[in-house]
């Protein structure tokens, strides 16, 4: 029988329309079940705080905790390693049982239907993969399929609705619906690369982008803003268009806010949904959007983001850096001074990466006999035998393979910008970085025959 620790905490809302803000309590804590404290953030952390830090040693007394409005959040440990949704509503108590094995559960019938959503989804598209993807795919299957599901998801909520309360239903069913909405824009823009006025997408009619429940879910909201703006103009002549916009159509200054700084960091992280946008953002466009946007609520989280992309542009200087061979050798970026050096960052689990590979192999049989010039793959794997495993198995060719563990999460990441997988950087002879921006290896043949010759 496992050994349980019990917190009870009582919520004491009011409306979160009143000017008070809304409190929840932590009564008791009855064992300690071999943690120190669980957390509990909203989602998303737009702000880097928890809203409460529970401590499990029974000192702490009944303390009251802040929150602004009902939401839904996750309870965890301070690592992430386990954690379980909950939805903070007016009023609500909540029993928390964290197991010996410091698994996060909750007595509320809420929270187990969110979760059920949420571990539901997954396993579901992965079963119906070859309805989305396989060469018969159409999306008249796909909406259908996806909107069955997301109905039969709405009947269970129904089935328990006299035991839960209008706001909870209301909630749950927010969330069954954005998370389906969510897998059918990244299916439709991403994967199947179609373009927003494409009648598919005539489910972003149905978000309200003014609801504050978007703050959780603020990619939906923007491209809901995206396609009615092109539904009215033909062309983005610059990102203040957008700014703007975004501030016209949206009500309430917080979502506001959000959307933007949401907004701006995609095209710095994610830039493929927004092929109208990306290309009109450089260093000193992100600068006038900084200056611009000072008082926004959340310019702290822009400005991180920001310092990232400014130290992996164009005419940066290249971060040092170390990587292990395979051979257990260390490897430095310094060592390969006077060099061009073409760095692909890859992953073992990365289906895109391993796609490309072919074409990073070749670029390295190609400049094999060329000492001017080194083609590093760098792996960010979290595993270096399932990386070795990897390399056993598929030709590497003339090109050197290292590895940087957990790498997008480090200095390394940090210093370029590394937020998606694959990707490209090019370095020429002095040490300053050429492009961090190229898409596909070919596209790098040119300009290294340009610093070959020395243009």
């Amino acid at each position: 029988m496992y050994k349980q620790a019990v917190i009870t905490i009582a919520l004491l809302t009011i409306l979160f329309s009143c000017k008070r803000a809304d409190t929840f309590v932590v009564n008791s804590v009855e064992e300690n079940a071999g943690i120190d404290s669980i957390y509990i953030s909203e989602i998303p952390d737009r702000n880097g705080e928890y809203l409460a830090k529970i401590s499990l040693d029974h000192k702490e007394k009944k303390k009251t905790y802040t929150i602004k409005r009902p939401t839904t959040a996750h309870l965890h440990t301070k690592e992430g390693e386990k954690e379980y949704l909950t939805i903070l509503t007016p009023g609500k108590e909540l029993d928390i049982v964290v197991h010996k094995d410091s698994a996060i559960q909750t007595n509320s019938l809420s929270d187990s239907l969110l979760n059920y959503i949420s571990n539901s989804t997954l396993p579901f598209l992965n079963a119906n993969l070859n309805v989305f993807m396989g060469k018969n795919s159409n999306t008249d299957t796909v909406i259908r399929v996806l909107n069955d599901f997301r109905e039969r998801r709405d009947r269970v909520i129904n089935t328990h609705s006299e035991k839960l309360t209008e706001m909870e239903s209301h909630i749950l069913k927010f969330q069954n619906s954005a998370r389906i909405y969510n897998f059918m824009f990244f299916l439709g823009r991403v994967s199947k690369d179609m373009d927003l006025e494409n009648n598919y997408f005539d489910f972003l009619e149905q978000i309200d982008h003014n609801s504050i429940q978007f703050l959780e879910y603020p990619g939906l909201a923007l491209h809901k803003l995206e396609r009615e703006y092109f539904q009215k103009e033909d062309t983005l002549e610059k990102i203040d268009v957008f700014l703007d916009y975004i501030e016209q159509r949206t009500e309430n200054k917080e979502l506001s806010d959000w959307y933007k700084v949401t907004y701006v960091m995609n095209l710095i992280e994610y830039p493929f949904p927004w092929k109208n946008h990306e290309d009109k953002l450089n260093a000193s466009v992100l600068r006038e959007i900084l200056q611009r946007e000072q008082s926004n609520r959340f310019y702290n989280k822009l400005g991180r983001i920001s310092e990232a992309y400014f130290s992996a542009q164009k005419g940066a200087p290249a971060y040092d850096f170390e990587g292990e061979a395979k051979n257990g050798e260390k490897l430095r970026l310094s060592d390969l001074k006077g060099n061009i050096v073409f760095i692909d960052v890859w992953a073992t689990w990365c289906g895109p990466c391993i796609n490309q590979r072919p074409d990073v192999i070749s670029m390295s049989e190609q400049y094999k006999n060329n000492p001017e010039v080194s083609i590093l793959m760098i792996s960010v794997d979290s595993s270096k035998e399932k990386w070795a495993e990897f390399l056993a198995k598929n030709q590497s060719g003339a090109g050197t393979d290292l590895l940087i563990k957990d790498g997008k999460e480090g200095d390394f990441g940090q210093n370029y910008n590394i937020q998606t997988i694959p990707k490209y950087i090019l370095i020429n002879k002095n040490g300053t970085i050429v492009s961090s921006a190229i898409e596909k290896p070919s596209e790098a043949l040119d300009l290294i025959e340009g610093l070959v010759a020395g243009k």
